[in-house]
């Protein structure tokens, strides 16, 4: 039995996860553009609540008002 990935895109604004197949590319929060996949290495979301890459580590970058 092969186990699917699921992937994820990401609100760099507010954090809001959608599953990547969904239709979404805009926030329905905020209209912010949705992260897709690491900017580093292009690896898929897997997690709704990565805040790293799960393959290179690099930090996904959200808006200060996150932190």
């Amino acid at each position: 039995m092969v186990k699917e990935l699921v992937a994820y895109r990401i609100c760099p604004k507010c954090a809001r996860a959608v599953p990547l197949e969904s239709e979404e590319k805009f926030c329905s929060n905020d209209g912010t553009k949705l992260l897709e996949a690491c900017a580093t290495c292009q690896a898929p979301i897997t997690s709704p609540y990565a805040r790293f890459c799960s393959h290179c580590g690099t930090e996904f970058k959200f808006s200060k008002e996150m932190k």
